[in-house]
């Protein structure tokens, strides 16, 4: 949680700062939080959505979180709580030997190759049935 809400502090800098605002009619990019589902089931079942709601942000939760949410969620603004505490927790993994941009590259690695992974399972599944559809018997 503490990296999310140190990459939603540099994403408003860079959006909402001097340089993009003098970018005339520009669309800001909004900030992805993809398959927020908890894992650990120590955890909340809403907590990757309770606790990364900011403006101008997107999450991508799968149906059970979805449904969850919807049944004992809170909504309200919760990104930009506790930054101090976020900020300070870097230097003490560091000190205990934790790299973060290594936690942080591997994590990304991660995501990108599930996302891609599904992407071309669904083009996969458009060709095959894109296939029956032409087929004479189709």
């Amino acid at each position: 949680m503490a990296n999310a809400k140190l990459a939603y502090k540099k994403y408003r800098e860079i959006f909402r700062g001097s340089r993009f605002r003098a970018l005339l009619k520009a669309r800001i990019q909004r900030i992805l939080w993809g398959s927020t589902g908890t894992k650990n089931p120590a955890y909340s079942d809403v907590k990757y959505v309770d606790e990364l709601i900011g403006r101008d942000s997107i999450n991508t939760l799968p149906d059970a979180t979805l449904k969850a949410y919807l049944d004992h969620g809170q909504t309200r603004v919760t990104i930009d709580k506790g930054i101090k505490e976020a900020e300070g927790l870097f230097p003490r993994l560091k000190e205990v030997g934790i790299d973060m941009d290594r936690v942080t590259e591997d994590l990304e690695k991660e995501g990108v190759k599930l996302f891609s992974d599904s992407f071309f399972a669904l083009l996969k599944e458009i060709a095959q049935k894109r296939d029956i559809f032409l087929s004479p018997r189709g």
